[in-house]
């Protein structure tokens, strides 16, 4: 119960507040060329069993299906359930798939893990974590973007309902001697994704983006002489980006450029 309890009364804005220094302080840690190899500098995320939920600490050990590589189990019991039956759903909801459906789909999915890797290290922030996993909350930290209100175009929940849905967990929870506690902490991170953009007035660039004006792509230019030149062409060379009339442009932005349009475009 103490875990409930410390989870009804943290707040959003420690929450997202101590996300945030965690995420400057890899930053000022990476600048310094020194990232300690502490569990303070990890965000790693805690493996669970896709099929009984139980997280996986020692001595268990992670099990993965052998052909795709893909769920994780705590062992070969749940492992072997999930091939033939899809996992423990709550009363009401519609089973999944199980994993023999899914299988051959996860490896190929699996099999371009590697290729997805290196468009992720392209970029300055992207980093992986000793479990493999990409932590988008830190890498918004690090700007000083990750939140709710506040955060312009990046205006997003997080915390405990990091997901807008959550109708099936409300079902759960109403069987729960603790659901009143849980659904409190709820309460206090509740937020409409976006909700920076409700209001009467549209967001300038610099009031959306929220970055250093050297990470935003402006739409709107003061003069025309400051609008970059059309390029029609793909940038695929760091030649290319000269057509670009961005002369102080830091190689930080454009590896970030030449990333997004020889990589992410394509997926």
């Amino acid at each position: 119960m103490d875990s409930l309890s410390s989870l009804a009364s943290l707040t959003p804005e420690q929450f997202f507040g101590g996300v945030t220094k965690a995420g400057k302080a890899l930053a000022a840690a990476e600048k310094k060329g020194n990232v300690p190899k502490t569990k303070n500098f990890d965000f790693s995320v805690q493996e669970t069993c896709c099929v009984c939920q139980k997280n996986i600490t020692p001595p268990l050990k992670v099990l993965r299906c052998s052909a795709c590589r893909a769920p994780i189990y705590c062992g070969r019991e749940c492992a072997t359930k999930h091939w033939k039956y899809p996992p423990p759903q709550p009363p009401g909801s519609i089973p999944g798939p199980t994993h023999k459906e899914l299988c051959p789909a996860n490896k190929r999915h699996m099999e371009r893990r590697e290729y997805y890797d290196g468009v992720l290290k392209s970029f300055p922030w992207g980093r992986l974590e000793s479990d493999a996993t990409f932590s988008f909350d830190i890498a918004r930290g690090r700007f000083g973007v990750f939140g709710g209100t506040g955060t312009g175009y990046w205006s997003h929940r997080g915390g405990p309902i990091p997901h807008s849905n959550r109708g099936v967990m409300e079902s759960m929870l109403a069987s729960s001697p603790y659901g009143a506690t849980i659904m409190k902490a709820f309460a206090a991170f509740d937020h409409t994704d976006g909700a920076d953009l409700l209001g009467a007035r549209h967001l300038t660039d610099v009031q959306g983006w929220k970055l250093e004006p050297a990470f935003i792509p402006y739409l709107n230019f003061p003069s025309t002489d400051k609008r970059p030149a059309l390029v029609t062409s793909a940038l695929n060379s760091w030649d290319c980006l000269a057509k670009l009339n961005f002369p102080d442009t830091p190689n930080s932005l454009k590896s970030a450029v030449l990333s997004q349009n020889s990589g992410f475009a394509q997926v």
